[in-house]
């Protein structure tokens, strides 16, 4: 995927593989690359059966920001476009086959009051509902610092302490059922409920 990297920054693109329907029966490994905006990702089945489907096979995430000069009216609204092109997939034999991209406008809106910026902590928690992966994301320039996971019982379930990332990525194998994820960051505390179905 091609990024354009003059509204997003290079550094804050990720990909969070799902590999609920082409992990079946198998460890998954996944490699990824990203120089200047070309994200270049890689997932190949340790086993040596198929996998026979349809669905996603992730997640491409991208943050970005955008500079305008002066003051604007509320109903003001800059349109920027985006446009992702040359995604393949290689098979085991090394055939090449093209996946299908789309575009989307992406419109910034001007609001006339005063905003402040949040010192409340914004993560990202995904997918969710989960088979057998989380993905978690600390966005606004804040990193995670801790990641505690309980059933609907209160129960401690899964604890991840002195992370210090942006991103975690917690491969799991829960019972189905609802659990509550809290969330450390620099700048504080969040809940999220996740839900585990297989």
């Amino acid at each position: 995927f091609q990024v354009p990297t003059d509204i997003f920054n290079k550094d804050e693109i990720y990909f969070y593989p799902n590999t609920e329907w082409f992990g079946e029966n198998s460890p998954v490994l996944t490699m990824s690359h990203n120089s200047d905006g070309l994200v270049e990702i890689a997932m190949v089945r340790t086993a040596s059966s198929g996998a026979f489907g349809r669905g996603k096979l992730g997640t491409l995430q991208i943050e970005g920001t955008i500079d305008v000069d002066g003051f604007r009216p509320a109903e003001d609204e800059i349109p920027v476009d985006l446009i992702f092109s040359d995604a393949v997939v290689t098979d085991g034999t090394g055939q090449k086959f093209a996946i299908q991209t789309t575009s989307a406008t992406i419109i910034y809106q001007f609001d006339s009051e005063k905003t402040e910026t949040s010192s409340t902590p914004e993560v990202t928690v995904f997918p969710n509902p989960s088979e057998s992966q989380l993905s978690f994301h600390a966005r606004n320039n804040d990193e995670l610092v801790s990641v505690s996971i309980y059933s609907i019982t209160g129960a401690l379930t899964y604890a991840k302490s002195d992370i210090g990332e942006k991103n975690f990525t917690l491969d799991h194998n829960f019972i189905e059922g609802m659990y509550v994820a809290t969330i450390q960051t620099q700048k504080g505390v969040v809940n999220q409920t996740v839900v585990i179905s297989r």
